[in-house]
């Protein structure tokens, strides 16, 4: 063996041993918090597991049969559908108009791009109790503006099967659209202005850039903000938790708070790992379909 064969391959080993090294923190975390959780809960969704049996009792395919015979999950995946179909396009809408006026050179823009992203970085429990107390029935300051302006009844904004669906998606909204607008400002800022000052040679309108520079740049952005957007919705429990605790009659619930129902109140774990495994399932396969998708019609600049 040459000394130079001898030299590469010991670069060689002391540059593997040194990847592994640095990969190493980030494999074991994700082997303890993503991967095993992981396979744990999978197994588990074959298992009659509860907090009254001391031994999981293997239990098939029964727990799936279960599951699509539930009325109450078949109401909380109507309900995340219904929810879904509404927030994502709307919060990808309004992000992408504020970001377009905010860019824009206006006088105390910086203050405006706070207060529209504040909710996010606001406490979660308080900024849902806010809008409790906005849309209480008697006390509620939107029903109050609305019996002054337009004469209306006092509507069960939080207590009607009606509304309270309707009632999460606009809070929801006022939180998500500030998230979405940070990712599309970011977008925006990053797009060359010669791209603009030569559409502007040639004559080109402003929606002419829109459709022709900007939106097809922000492509990229598109894709992982709707990403974030489909993950964010179908995952909602929080304002649920809350503000509904499913209700009435089951109007609010969706997935993953039935899940957390089904693992932190029922204590039905073999039940909770079922829907989960479901859950994922559908959740990966809308994502790969997005995603490979609308990646055909993404433009990846260099």
């Amino acid at each position: 063996m040459s000394v130079n064969t001898a030299f590469k391959r010991k670069k060689y080993w002391k540059d593997t041993v040194k990847a592994w090294t640095l990969f190493a923190p980030s494999l074991i975390f994700m082997t303890l918090f993503t991967f095993y959780p992981f396979v744990n809960t999978f197994v588990l969704s074959f298992y009659k597991k509860k907090l009254s049996t001391k031994i999981a009792v293997f239990n098939g395919i029964k727990n799936y049969e279960r599951a699509f015979s539930d009325p109450i999950f078949q109401k909380a995946v109507s309900n995340t559908l219904s929810f879904c179909v509404v927030v994502i396009p709307l919060a990808l809408i309004l992000g992408l108009s504020l970001a377009l006026l905010l860019n824009k050179k206006l006088p105390g823009r910086t203050a405006f791009r706070a207060a529209v992203f504040y909710p996010n970085i606001s406490p979660m429990v308080g900024f849902y109790l806010v809008w409790m107390y906005l849309m209480a029935t008697d006390i509620g300051y939107i029903n109050r503006i609305l019996y002054a302006v337009f004469r209306l009844a006092p509507v069960r904004w939080l207590s009607d099967t009606n509304t309270v669906l309707i009632s999460l998606e606009i809070i929801y909204l006022w939180r998500e659209a500030g998230y979405m607008m940070l990712f599309y400002l970011s977008g925006l800022q990053s797009v060359d202005e010669t791209y603009y000052e030569a559409a502007t040679l040639d004559g080109a309108n402003e929606w002419q850039k829109f459709t022709k520079i900007t939106f097809p740049l922000l492509m990229p952005t598109t894709v992982y903000t709707l990403t974030l957007s489909i993950t964010g919705s179908v995952q909602l429990i929080d304002p649920i938790a809350i503000l509904t605790s499913g209700g009435p009659n089951n109007a609010s619930t969706m997935v993953m708070y039935y899940i957390y129902q089904k693992a932190f109140t029922d204590f039905d774990y073999g039940m909770a790992s079922t829907y989960s495994v479901l859950l994922l399932i559908v959740l990966l396969t809308v994502i790969c379909i997005q995603h490979f998708g609308m990646d055909r019609l993404t433009h990846y600049e260099s």
